[in-house]
């Protein structure tokens, strides 16, 4: 709390927000502890401003069998699980996906589809072929199988809610 009070002292805001504003700040105080905890364990040089008894402290848990296991879980993770397929990235670059979209209406003559807007942004070169990861493959495949299959049954089949 210590911390959040100074930075009120800093910043002013509505006080009937106080407990939104608190929900936020902490949220990035935790992400920010986290890299700054992440850069002293990688670099593995203890700083001048952490005392040594922190930092023995520190050492002795990052090699405890307890951390190693947590560490090599959020690898597999962070790698896509056991499988390796990593999360889909898009091919958006600094556009958003509504810039896209608005794009894409000017080309085509038409409001994409979502499936349409999904293909373009994880496609290499917008080439709608080549497919930035295996995730972003198999997501349109079975978007795209899906759809085949709400034609069969119906003519009117709804794009945006596939």
């Amino acid at each position: 709390m210590f911390y959040f009070r100074e930075f009120q002292k800093s910043f002013y805001w509505n006080s009937s927000i106080d407990h939104l504003v608190y929900g936020v700040w902490e949220k990035r105080a935790r992400v920010r502890y986290k890299d700054f905890l992440n850069k002293l364990h990688t670099k593995d040089e203890r700083p001048r401003y952490i005392s040594e008894d922190i930092w023995e402290n520190w050492m002795q848990y990052w090699s405890s069998s307890e951390a190693v296991t947590i560490a090599d879980r959020n690898s597999t993770n962070k790698k896509g699980g056991p499988e390796g397929v990593s999360v889909s990235i898009h091919t958006g670059g600094t556009l958003s996906h509504q810039e896209h979209a608005d794009r894409l209406e000017s080309s085509m003559g038409w409001s994409p589809y979502p499936h349409e807007l999904f293909l373009h942004t994880h496609t290499r070169n917008h080439d709608g072929v080549t497919f930035v990861n295996d995730r972003a493959r198999q997501i349109h495949e079975r978007v795209v199988e899906s759809l085949q299959s709400q034609q069969m049954n119906d003519d009117n089949v709804d794009h945006a809610r596939v």
